[in-house]
């Protein structure tokens, strides 16, 4: 049985249970973060963080969608300001709640992207892309997921599945269900949710286990800001409380240093209209990413600066900051950092000095006047900093994934993990009072008990309601079930006894079971707290459409591999013999169709036994570019003057970019950009005979590579050459439909090239030529034995037109060596075009 057999299968199951892991199975601990997330790997005593394909431990938690692609990550993340209707992020903000709200709609003021209320009561993310496609925030987290899932699988060279997902503390039964089922979405098996301090203390605590502490877990990362108290003491972790703030973390920083940087532009150039809509996107995203780059500096170094040439109005913006201004600026943001934990050490009882020791989580703990204030507050011994911020809540679940795996050692013998509720549980009474039976921060697994009666006579029903939430009223608090207690003894009020039991396990899922005590009646309930989210049939609709994107994916994988293989080969045959140039062709234009693997196969083996001895060894092309520097080491030098340091810093960054970008590089983006260029303006004009579906499959394609080279980081050759085949590969496909009708090309079509290319070396001619070009353009019926009769008496002129002879008369004449696509960019040249122009105004 394969795993996605057994995912299915998973799903059929009408009970709810844990699910266990195969005995020594391998089970990796993945932090799916607001802003990044990360997946790593407990093995041999150490925790190995595992990279993606660029070496980055840490994704972006960014899902882009273009009508061609899906892109998942930095690539992603770099698109946010360009393709802004369809780059979804921060979605673990909104997963698992109703779209009504109060938090949601506070969320949907802050994101770019549209939401709406789907009939489940729940959130459909909008896009503009795929006809108008909407998303459910379980399919983007599904998309993070599997990416890490991907890159987990390329690194241990296994496929993977068993995994530890780490959630908020304050996650409820609903988001907590909604992230399960992205997991099963992206083809894992999610054996254990923990909560992210809880994680983190682990991490942090392996080799302390034996010492009793008391932790506070500082975590503050792009977009929140959560503070846990954790009681460890010999290997057991126990949250005390958590608190924090949902909507704050270092994007808002990156956005005051924004303003800051906007607002010296308006001054210096004394610009009094600007506004941020008025900005390119291509510069608001540059502008994004060089702000998040000078805040990382400014934690290592003490001064930094921007610079974005052709800002606005073509003036550049420069900007120069050093550490202090930056902590001067953002003063109001550093003191909202520390409010919660004062709120958390009073709601948990504690005072400064209870605390053992501070750890710090998250990227914006780099930051050094954070932990200056937390070395204030706490004293520099108790703040630890010693594990990578970004990695640790991944590496404590890679932690409880190692010990869940069966694994039978000291080190796992050692840790035990006591998580708590995020949230009270209970039932509404009369006057829709919440009565709590399980209190927030209590200790799961866990199980409470209380009898209640009723407060009518003769009552043979009765509704039992359950909430979870702090409030009093349980209008003020979150509904996650209901059921009915039927067939009860018909008794006075006051008289019949009612058992309510609440269970919660280790996966923080919540039962509950009522009894009427006299008959023995009882009803049993397993909290379904994503009603307004995903039916189980949907569900698996969703896993099945993963699957076959997943398998799609790959079977266009293998014939590329294939298809540029074969583009190789016959490369190195005619390297090494001319001769066979019409044979190779022939294999050129059988590659133009769309091909199954095996025909591939087959053709690969028949060119390797064919021509085996003219096959050479190609060189391998180095595509290894350096990769761009983190930062810039442009140091303000103040006692110059304003003018001198703007040149320096310009010849800085001319510096940076030359170093970056080889001649090589450059070539092959101009060549992208060209084909790009050229291949738009053919489709938008006015003289093809495209349909509008191949017109925008074309245009998709364009949009998407553009929007891929503006949001890739170190591309190489390779990358620059699979994108310009894939292109030329579409065109040639799609314009081989319409051989018939470019092939035909008729006398006039060739009178009036024939005329304007000899205008440019026949002067003595040009009142002749223009002549029979008034006739072309203003003869409605054209008579086309006249052409041929025109053609003939230019022809005896004999004039040489140089540049256009080869190209033109001989291609368009004969095609011969130029591709259809190739044709039509002769045929709609924009030199001619400009020509046709000059010669009738």
């Amino acid at each position: 049985m394969s795993d996605d057999d057994s995912v299915l299968m998973y799903l059929e199951n009408e009970e709810e249970k844990e699910n266990e892991p195969v005995k020594d199975n391998i089970i990796l601990g993945i932090d799916l973060g607001t802003t990044n997330s990360c997946i790593s790997i407990w093995k041999n005593n150490k925790c190995i963080v595992i990279p993606d394909e660029n070496g980055n431990t840490t994704i972006p938690s960014y899902v882009s969608y273009t009508n061609i692609s899906k892109y998942v990550g930095h690539e992603a993340k770099n698109m946010k300001d360009i393709n802004t209707n369809n780059v979804f992020y921060e979605v673990k903000r909104i997963i698992g709640l109703q779209y009504n709200d109060t938090f949601v709609q506070e969320c949907k003021n802050m994101l770019s992207y549209d939401m709406k209320e789907n009939e489940r009561g729940g959130i459909n993310l909008l896009s503009t892309v795929r006809n108008n496609k909407e998303f459910l925030p379980e399919e983007i987290s599904a998309s993070v997921l599997k990416k890490l899932k991907d890159m987990a699988t390329t690194y241990l060279g296994n496929e993977v599945k068993d995994v530890v997902i780490t959630v908020p503390a304050h996650f409820n039964e609903s988001q907590r269900q909604s992230t399960k089922d992205a997991s099963l979405i992206a083809g894992l098996n999610c054996v254990r949710m923990i909560n992210e301090p809880t994680a983190a203390a682990m991490a942090y605590g392996v080799n302390n286990s034996d010492k009793e502490k008391l932790i506070l877990v500082y975590d503050f990362g792009g977009g929140t800001l959560d503070i846990s108290i954790i009681d460890m003491y010999n290997g057991v972790f126990q949250v005390l409380g958590s608190s924090g703030i949902s909507h704050f973390g270092g994007v808002d920083f990156d956005n005051r240093l924004m303003t800051l940087c906007m607002s010296k532009f308006t001054r210096q150039y004394n610009i009094t209209d600007f506004s941020p809509n008025k900005l390119s996107r291509l510069k608001l995203q540059e502008l994004r990413k060089q702000c998040e780059r000078t805040k990382k500096i400014l934690s290592t170094e003490f001064n930094a600066s921007i610079m974005i040439e052709n800002f606005y109005l073509d003036k550049d913006l420069i900007f120069k900051i050093n550490r202090n201004d930056f902590e001067n600026a953002c003063r109001d943001y550093f003191l909202l950092s520390m409010v919660s934990v004062d709120e958390l050490l009073k709601e948990c009882d504690k005072t400064v000095d209870d605390i053992n020791e501070v750890i710090l989580v998250g990227g914006m703990t780099r930051v050094p006047h954070i932990r200056e204030m937390l070395c204030t507050k706490f004293t520099k011994n108790k703040v630890n900093c010693s594990i990578n911020p970004d990695e640790v809540v991944s590496m404590g679940a890679s932690i409880q994934g190692y010990i869940l795996s069966g694994k039978d050692d000291v080190f796992s013998n050692s840790i035990t993990l006591l998580d708590v509720t995020p949230l009270s549980l209970g039932v509404e009474v009369i006057g829709g009072i919440m009565d709590t039976l399980i209190k927030r921060n209590t200790m799961i697994p866990c199980e409470r008990t209380r009898l209640y009666t009723t407060d009518t006579d003769n009552m043979e029903n009765v509704l039992i309601k359950i909430f979870e939430g702090e409030r009093v009223l349980t209008q003020h608090n979150y509904k996650i079930g209901e059921f009915e207690l039927n067939d009860l003894p018909i008794l006075q009020k006051g008289c019949l006894e009612i058992e309510i039991c609440f269970s919660v396990d280790l996966n923080g899922m919540v039962s509950v079971l009522a009894k009427e005590k006299t008959s023995g009646n009882q009803k049993s309930v397993v909290i379904n707290t994503n009603k307004n989210n995903l039916t189980k049939g949907q569900l698996t609709s969703l896993i099945n459409e993963a699957l076959e994107q997943e398998a799609l994916d790959e079977l266009i994988k293998i014939k590329k591999i294939s298809h540029y293989e074969i583009l190789d080969l016959c490369s190195n045959i005619l390297d090494n013999n001319m001769d066979l140039e019409p044979e190779i062709n022939d294999i050129k234009q059988w590659l133009k169709e769309n091909r199954t693997i095996e025909e591939y196969e087959e053709m690969l083996n028949n060119i390797k036994n064919k021509y085996g001895i003219n096959i050479m060894v190609d060189k391998k092309v180095k595509t290894e570019v350096k990769p761009n520097s983190s930062h810039l080491d442009a140091t303000i030098i103040y006692s110059k003057d304003g003018d001198e340091e703007e040149d320096e810093l310009r010849q800085e960054y001319e510096k940076v970019g030359s170093t970056n970008s080889s001649p090589e590089l450059n070539d092959m983006k101009n060549t992208l950009f060209d084909l790009c260029k050229t291949i738009n303006n053919i489709i938008n004009s006015e003289q093809n005979n495209f349909s509008d579906i191949h017109k925008k499959e074309i245009l998709d394609t364009i949009d998407d590579t553009l929007l891929w080279y503006h949001s890739k980081d170190n591309i190489t050759v390779s990358d620059y050459t699979e994108k310009i085949n894939n292109i030329n590969m579409l065109c040639d496909l799609i314009v081989s439909k319409y051989d018939d009708i470019v092939s035909k090309i008729l006398p006039s079509d060739k009178l009036e090239t024939m005329c304007l290319k000899m205008l440019i070396e026949d002067k003595k001619n040009e009142e002749y030529l223009q002549s029979i070009l008034q006739y072309l353009y203003t003869t409605d019926v054209i008579d086309q034995d006249k052409c041929i009769e025109f053609i003939n008496e230019i022809e005896k002129l004999n004039v040489k037109t140089h540049k256009y002879d080869d190209i033109i008369v001989k291609d368009i004449d004969n095609n011969d060596g130029l591709s259809i696509m190739e044709l039509l960019k002769i045929k709609q040249n924009d030199e001619l075009n400009d020509m046709i122009i000059n010669q009738i105004y």
